[in-house]
């Protein structure tokens, strides 16, 4: 495993640098240990993680080579402290507009998959480093990975991977390079437009739209008729009594055709 990165200057967001290593346990680990080392823009970029983890510390798939797997430095003022709330939603929105460059069409589901032919392409990871204000933000997208790695994973059933879609194989760096590209703009929208552009957009790309869903929550789970994110990035639904509930946490389930 190599110890240290390889500087490539100007590969990063906003001028900052893309660190290169062959394996890390953790993008975003390495990243939160290395803070004082790390500009505001830089992207750390392993060509293998080993121990990568999503939300509710869920493991992340990420074979050598066949995955991308990057940690995105986010600091004030490109990313403003009142929409730190925001991060998973833009950049979901970002690798959706990559995804969709590599001739792929693919939706949203709240808070921050992206879905292509019904299944996760990509996951991702913000954390918050309260005293610097700093955001790590982790993105993992499965670019090259194989229905074989994905069985062996026990997530046939749930993941896809652009190769798997596009039954062709896409060049890892390319892929890299639009979506660092994708999310400096998305960014950049967000800072200058609100959390009302994120709302907006994520309208056009829902994959919940229309249908009825199941959140599950630490209190027990609720379905009833999806009723969109809201311009706080909290998910909405109607239940059987006519009632509009409002979540801001959970799991997502979506269930069939509203009527």
């Amino acid at each position: 495993m190599k110890t240290e990165f390889v500087t490539i200057e100007h590969g990063g967001m906003w001028g900052g640098r893309l660190l290169l290593f062959d394996s890390l346990p953790s993008t975003n680990r390495w990243a939160l240990d290395n803070l004082t080392r790390c500009k505001n823009g830089d992207v750390i970029n392993a060509a293998m993680q080993t121990a990568g983890k999503g939300r509710f510390s869920r493991e992340w798939l990420a074979p050598h080579d066949r995955g991308l797997t990057i940690s995105t430095i986010l600091r004030p003022p490109n990313v403003k402290t009142g929409l730190i709330h925001a991060t998973g939603f833009v950049a979901a929105l970002a690798v959706r507009e990559t995804v969709a460059a590599c001739g792929l069409q693919c939706m949203m589901k709240w808070p921050n998959d992206v879905i292509a032919g019904g299944k996760k392409i990509s996951g991702i990871l913000a954390e918050l480093e309260t005293a610097s204000e700093t955001i790590v933000l982790g993105i993992g997208l499965n670019v090259n990975v194989t229905s074989e790695d994905l069985r062996k994973a026990g997530l046939e059933e749930t993941a896809t991977s652009l190769r798997i879609c596009r039954n062709s194989e896409f060049a890892v760096h390319d892929v890299r390079k639009r979506l660092i590209v994708s999310l400096q703009r998305a960014f950049d929208k967000v800072a200058h437009d609100g959390f009302e552009w994120v709302a907006n957009e994520w309208a056009h790309h829902d994959w919940l739209a229309g249908h009825t869903i199941e959140v599950q929550g630490p209190h027990g789970a609720v379905s009833g008729k999806y009723d969109g994110m809201d311009n706080t990035g909290a998910i909405c639904l109607i239940d059987s009594a006519g009632t509009r509930q409002v979540f801001t946490a959970g799991d997502i389930v979506r269930l069939r055709k509203a009527q």
